[in-house]
């Protein structure tokens, strides 16, 4: 039997959306997705150190992350420790290798996950009900 693809390989890699594009029901579907604690956040600063934020994240800051000019961090676990998704990071070519070995054993046992490139790797990501 042939394993499925990833998803990563049906779907072309796309340029970001100019911000223009953005529209409040695109920000507010990213939002309820990656923000389990909407009333905080992390902020990556210059020299690539995070920092803790305890104001909201407003659509006006998601807009901006996803155009490129700052990057946010989400924080996985909600008020209620539950979480709808994982992110598994690698910052070396190593282990972005392991990661992407990861995804295609995941696939081949009907498991989607999606595979993203960063800077110094990239990242995989899984999506799920919520749970503990």
């Amino acid at each position: 039997m042939q394993p499925r693809a990833l998803y990563n390989d049906l779907v072309p890699q796309l340029e970001r959306s100019p911000a223009s594009e953005l529209t409040p029901e695109l920000l507010h579907a990213f939002s309820t997705t990656f923000l389990a604690r909407p009333k905080v956040y992390a902020l990556q600063r210059a020299g690539g150190r995070y920092v803790y934020v305890k104001r909201p994240c407003t659509p006006e800051l998601v807009a901006a992350h996803l155009a490129g000019r700052l990057t946010l961090g989400a924080y996985a676990l909600g008020v209620d420790n539950r979480s709808r998704w994982l992110c598994l990071d690698a910052d070396t070519a190593k282990h972005w290798d392991g990661l992407r070995a990861m995804a295609r054993n995941l696939q081949e046992q009907g498991v989607t996950a999606y595979l993203e490139h960063s800077r110094r790797g990239g990242h995989l990501w899984l999506f799920f009900a919520p749970m503990p």
